[in-house]
């Protein structure tokens, strides 16, 4: 937790105030509410860096020498000067290095030199520099230089002085911020003097101010952030990335190719719930879409059990808490699995393709209606959508959704193409109008899903 964040010094300013104002046990509670969270935080953090500790070695490339006559299976911040360094197909080189022998040997040099293609290496003494991949081949060289001797290395240090340029978004959301900001304090200190004046009790009137203050703190940066806390949805976050554990995947979906140990006892949950994991994709990733297998090592048995117990059946079991208490509370619930997907193609059709895709596992997680009026509300707003294909759904919406007791779970799928640039890696300044449809739908949604409970109400009164 950030003690210097803009609500935190709020928060902290209001205790102190309450107590100058006499009012100890409210003053107390407040700062006593604030040690708190900043308390879990640090826990969180703790345990977030722990996971992600772990993550890092656990994908860590290695390297293959021959030290001293034994051969070792290393990290490459470990590979020292005159190490015998093996070259085979797949490998990426660990250090700069003259060759000893070689056979066939091709060498992907295009991360120092934007050369596209291999080069052959294949003269005793030639340099290999770290960074290569071996694109074919296999071959020894020795170790002549590590770490920041390399040319990799001095290529990295030159780049850790370059500042990037902030993007067109950025500037626009620091200035947008800044004048928001600026009124913010001009309201608030505005309202201190009226009220103050008004009524003569000044500290009232100081704590007014920041309470409104307070209050403008919580809208995040991001037009996303802004269009649904202004909606106020309930927001669960994960502390582990997916690559670590998927959490849209049953505990069952387990590739025991990549584990160590025992199979688990427990049943399969569903038939064909391992076919995720068949395809790389299951509970523990082995592999990302366009980039291939990303671990280098097995997961021993017991670091998959504990991924399980701390990150997977915690947050699906205060998932399941909150959408209950929404439910009882409202009479329905309804859980939106937001996602992203690549752009679609439509062959031999005039219609252009779908950019939004509603999933409701064909019926059996929400109500008919609540699709019926996404799709309706996407066509009023000229956007092509589809339902349940090519996607329905997964392991999120089969454990939540619980039409027959009022608890309704619907995917959408958000195709990046809308918000990204051409390169799916930044932002364009059409996210903050998407972000502004997602937020209409859910308005319209929930409606739906309001008449919905007023329903089932009616009919548990009637019963």
């Amino acid at each position: 937790m950030n003690w210097l964040e803009p609500t935190t010094l709020l928060l902290l300013a209001c205790g102190l105030l309450y107590g100058l104002m006499g009012e100890w046990v409210d003053g107390a509670i407040l700062l006593a509410f604030v040690l708190g969270i900043g308390l879990l935080d640090a826990v969180q953090q703790q345990r977030s860096s722990h996971a992600l500790a772990e993550l890092a070695r656990l994908s860590a490339p290695r390297a293959h020498v021959r030290r001293d006559g034994q051969e070792l299976e290393l990290p490459t911040d470990q590979v020292r000067l005159g190490d015998q360094l093996r070259l085979e197909e797949g490998d990426r080189v660990a250090a700069d290095a003259a060759l000893t022998e070689a056979v066939g040997l091709w060498l992907d040099e295009s991360l120092l030199t934007g050369e596209s293609l291999p080069v052959a290496r294949t003269e005793p003494g030639e340099r290999v520099l770290a960074g290569s991949l071996v694109a074919g081949g296999r071959g020894w060289a020795t170790v002549v230089a590590v770490a920041e001797a390399t040319e990799l290395g001095r290529l990295g240090k030159s780049l850790a002085t370059v500042q990037p340029p902030l993007t067109r978004l950025q500037r626009q959301t620091r200035r947008l911020t800044s004048r928001l900001t600026v009124m913010a304090l001009a309201l608030c200190a505005a309202l201190a003097v009226i009220q103050g004046a008004s009524s003569g009790d000044w500290p009232r009137a100081l704590l007014a101010a920041l309470a409104l203050a307070q209050a403008g703190t919580q809208l995040p940066g991001g037009p996303v952030g802004h269009q649904f806390i202004d909606a106020e949805l309930p927001l669960l976050r994960a502390h582990a990335p997916r690559a670590m554990l998927d959490l849209n995947r049953a505990e069952s979906d387990i590739d025991w190719e990549m584990i160590e140990g025992p199979r688990l006892s427990r049943p399969v949950a569903a038939p064909g719930a391992n076919h995720r994991a068949r395809s790389g994709l299951g509970l523990i990733p082995r592999r990302l879409p366009g980039h291939g297998e990303i671990w280098r090592t097995r997961l021993p048995r017991a670091e998959l059990d504990r991924r399980i117990a701390d990150v997977h059946q915690p947050y699906h079991r205060a998932l399941a808490e909150e959408l209950q208490r929404i439910r009882d509370l409202w009479g329905a619930a309804l859980l939106i699995d937001l996602h992203s997907m690549p752009p679609l193609t439509q062959r031999d059709s005039p219609t252009p393709a779908p950019v939004m895709v509603l999933g409701d596992r064909f019926g059996a997680s929400c109500h008919h209606a609540l699709v019926s009026r996404g799709l309706s509300f996407f066509e009023s707003e000229g956007v092509p959508a589809a339902q349940n294909r090519p996607y329905s759904g997964g392991y999120v919406l089969d454990r939540h959704g619980a039409p027959e007791s009022g608890i309704h779970a619907l995917q959408i799928e958000v195709c990046r193409s809308l918000y990204l640039d051409d390169g799916f890696a930044e932002l364009t300044p059409a996210a903050a109008g998407v972000a502004a449809l997602l937020a209409r739908l859910v308005y319209a949604l929930g409606q739906e899903t309001a008449a919905l409970g007023q329903a089932r109400s009616m009919l548990e009164a009637a019963e």
